[in-house]
């Protein structure tokens, strides 16, 4: 089988070249997003979306937590998308797809009374105009819910 490759410049002579948002701004797609990364800025506004679409949260043994949600948050698995499962510490689950952020979840320690989540939140702002990647890191702690 027989492959021609050809390479494509990055940046195009023509200043016409960059795509128009709804908006009416021009995204240079020719350029690499910025890159914004804080701590713990969306921390508040990560819990309040965890606990307002978190339906039970209790614990299974001394390793595993059993977590059911509304299903704007679950696990991937080989049956597809679930919004109840069962994890144990170290292990990750995700938001539900979205066209334009994700957050992913990591359990970090399961306490008596509550957890310790760690979440890593990406907001991708070119659909409005911006050429602009936004991840924030922290952690919540979330108590038992049955």
């Amino acid at each position: 089988m027989l492959c021609l490759c050809v390479s494509i410049p990055k940046a195009w002579s023509d200043d016409s070249s960059g795509l128009i948002s709804a908006n009416g701004r021009i995204l240079d797609s020719r350029s690499e997003p910025v890159l914004e990364t804080t701590k713990d800025k969306k921390n508040e506004e990560t819990k309040r979306f965890f606990l307002s679409h978190l339906n039970r949260l209790i614990l299974i043994g001394d390793d595993k937590i059993l977590i059911g949600s509304d299903g704007r948050f679950g696990m991937d698995t080989q049956f597809g998308w679930t919004n109840d499962f069962v994890i144990s510490v170290g292990k990750q689950f995700a938001s539900a797809p979205d066209n334009h952020g994700s957050t992913m979840y990591t359990l970090k320690e399961i306490l008596e009374d509550k957890i310790r989540i760690t979440y890593r939140a990406e907001f991708h702002h070119g659909s409005f105009g911006i050429n602009k990647i936004s991840v924030d890191e922290g952690t919540i702690e979330i108590a038992y819910k049955e």
